[in-house]
């Protein structure tokens, strides 16, 4: 019933517009569903970032940079403009609502990977206190809550904790995102520490957080990390 009387009063309005409210059980408006285009082959093995050419193999960041973690995937191409919006949306202005939007086109799409990489717990990348107080949610423990609903895999908010209130990430090049995140991250040690585990975050750009975040997870113990983000930068080549 609470529910029912938000959507009166807050209706759902279509992620990629913004503009219209949705009559119930749509998800985007009729206008938009032309802009709802995902992630597709070809796409970097390794991050998960589209590709133009169909021989290349892994992006520019990916033959670049070193990777710890084991595969990425992704939903949504950040380069374009309504991506960004809602995701600005979503996390400085708390519309969690079209989380539910997103998360279901995620889940829809690599339900079937993910449970083939066999993790033991989902991992939320965590923010400061500081950012988290201000605002009131960490939007990756969000994905992650609704990707264990689905995929029946715990989350696990306790393991992996930031310390340090970093500067913006999108502020800074390659170099200085990795510099930025030296020590952001500490694991707590565990007597019997996970195998297999899946990072998630909200946006994969240079890769430079689930880097900072895989090594720190390998440091107690964890052999495998994967990592899912609702929106990745586009590959250079």
């Amino acid at each position: 019933m609470k529910k029912a009387m938000l959507d009166i009063v807050f209706p759902m309005r279509c992620p990629i517009c913004l503009d219209i409210a949705l009559p119930k059980g749509k998800k985007i408006c009729d206008a938009c569903v032309k802009y709802e285009n995902y992630i597709k082959e070809p796409r970097c093995k390794k991050c998960g970032k589209q590709l133009i050419q169909e021989e290349i193999e892994y992006c520019y960041d990916c033959t670049k940079h070193r990777r710890s973690f084991e595969q990425g995937v992704a939903l949504l191409d950040y380069s374009l403009p309504w991506v960004r919006r809602v995701l600005t949306e979503i996390k400085y202005r708390n519309h969690r609502q079209y989380l539910d939007v997103l998360c279901e086109e995620l889940i829809k799409i690599y339900k079937t990977t993910i449970m083939g990489w066999n993790c033991e717990a989902i991992i939320p990348v965590p923010i400061h206190p500081i950012r988290r107080k201000m605002r009131g949610f960490n939007q990756t423990e969000e994905i992650a809550v609704r990707l264990e609903e689905a995929c029946n895999i715990p989350v696990d908010c306790t393991i992996l904790r930031r310390i340090k209130k970093t500067l913006p990430q999108k502020e800074l090049n390659h170099q200085q995102r990795m510099e930025n995140l030296i020590q952001a991250f500490t694991a707590e040690k565990m007597e019997h520490p996970y195998h297999t585990v899946l990072l998630v975050d909200d946006i994969f750009t240079t890769g430079s957080t689930a880097e900072a975040c895989t090594r720190t997870l390998q440091s107690i113990g964890i052999s495998t990390v994967y990592v899912l983000t609702l929106a990745v930068g586009r590959g250079i080549v």
